[in-house]
């Protein structure tokens, strides 16, 4: 109709023409849209004589044999390359440009560290609808903290999927990127969707393609390159979805010994099946004690007792409280030892805290009290305890 009424041929724009390929695959429909997407492409990028280009953006670079068969004359622009690098996100200038006209040049440095860190080509790029979001926030109060709008967008399906099929095979390497560092791997860009989770080397691809990696350096086909995290904003991405998996893995794990080895006051049992725990975890944050404090609460958590964090007993704060319905508790006070050979005395030392600061001498009528002290190193897990 554009064309008979202006007597010019169209230019056809199709933004995320490959989201229904991805929905269909969810669904278990993948070949029959397939057949509907290439059919409907064909007869409008090949067989109109009304049009005179399309232009098509998405995350994956479809193989041509999938989808694209009978297509003349394919350009493809990827993130490995230079070519219109520098139209897929923001620029360093255009985001200066920005600050300067909203008055928030001061911020340029937290922009930088949320949400730049993209490599396409030679450009450095910025993700421009989380630029846009944070600095409207600012118009409206000049002390907002920068927020992960990706995570609020997206499901962020990928990475929970990655973490569920690749397990504690990737969790040193999962940690490094978290850790802002690189790792190599070899990318391939011509991915189908009904094959993405074919292979870890997939999965290393497409999480490059759709944002959550980025390249540290040049590309090389066929040949491995290294890839990082981008940001801040997805470091968080990361380090959430880690949290969410191991939270429900934990509460899908049958945690009878668990509970049984903590009511019945056997160390050394529950210091082995913690420890089991640990080394199931993709650890970050550098072992610091509240990572261990959080990560003790969630074991503990779902399973139908009631978990109390930071609780005013005694003269002070408790840890971790442990509430049985039959009148028993648990108290664990938790150290974080500088070495292996340290546990021990720290185990004591959170024991010898307990009693100090008098933790569980309010909870009138219980049956029964048990007191851990807790000491973490790395992996590493050491438990005392009295009665």
């Amino acid at each position: 109709m554009l064309f008979y009424h202006y007597g010019k041929k169209v230019i056809v724009l199709i933004d995320e023409y490959d989201v229904p390929l991805d929905k269909a695959e969810q669904g278990g429909y993948y070949p029959q849209m397939l057949d509907v997407i290439r059919s409907m492409f064909l007869s409008v990028l090949k067989d109109s004589p009304c049009v005179e280009k399309g232009i098509l953006t998405g995350c994956l670079r479809i193989s041509k044999e999938s989808l694209f068969t009978g297509l003349d004359n394919l350009s493809v622009y990827s993130v490995t390359e230079d070519e219109y690098a520098d139209a897929f996100a923001f620029t360093d200038k255009e985001v200066q440009s920005l600050l300067v006209a909203t008055g928030f040049e001061a911020r340029k440095d937290v922009i930088k560290r949320w949400y730049d860190g993209y490599q396409i080509g030679s450009e450095r790029l910025y993700t421009p609808w989380d630029v846009l979001s944070y600095v409207r926030k600012l118009q409206a109060n000049t002390d907002a903290e920068p927020e992960n709008y990706w995570a609020n967008s997206s499901g962020n399906e990928i990475i929970r999927k990655f973490i569920e099929e690749t397990d504690s095979e990737v969790g040193d390497e999962y940690t490094s990127l978290i850790d802002g560092k690189c790792i190599s791997k070899k990318v391939t860009e011509t991915l189908t969707y009904n094959t993405l989770y074919s292979s870890l080397e997939n999965i290393w691809s497409l999480l490059l393609m759709t944002g959550y990696l980025t390249l540290e350096g040049k590309y090389y086909p066929n040949v491995e390159c290294n890839l990082r995290l981008p940001n801040e904003e997805v470091r968080t991405i990361f380090i959430s979805s880690v949290d969410e998996w191991f939270e429900e893995s934990v509460k899908k794990s049958e945690r009878h010994e668990l509970f049984s080895s903590i009511w019945d006051g056997d160390e050394d049992k529950l210091s082995s099946i913690v420890s089991g725990y640990l080394f199931r975890t993709i650890s970050y944050y550098n072992y610091k004690k509240d990572y261990y404090h959080a990560f003790l609460a969630g074991l503990l958590s779902g399973a139908g007792y009631i978990v109390k964090a930071n609780r005013e007993s005694g003269v002070g704060r408790v840890d971790i409280m442990l509430d049985k319905k039959e009148r028993r508790a648990a108290i664990f006070e938790i150290k974080r030892s500088k070495s292996e050979d340290a546990m021990e005395k720290d185990a004591e030392l959170a024991l010898s805290q307990i009693k100090e600061m008098e933790y569980g001498q309010d909870l009138d009528g219980y049956r029964a009290i048990l007191n851990y002290g807790v000491a973490f190193y790395k992996k590493n897990v050491k438990f005392l305890s009295f009665k």
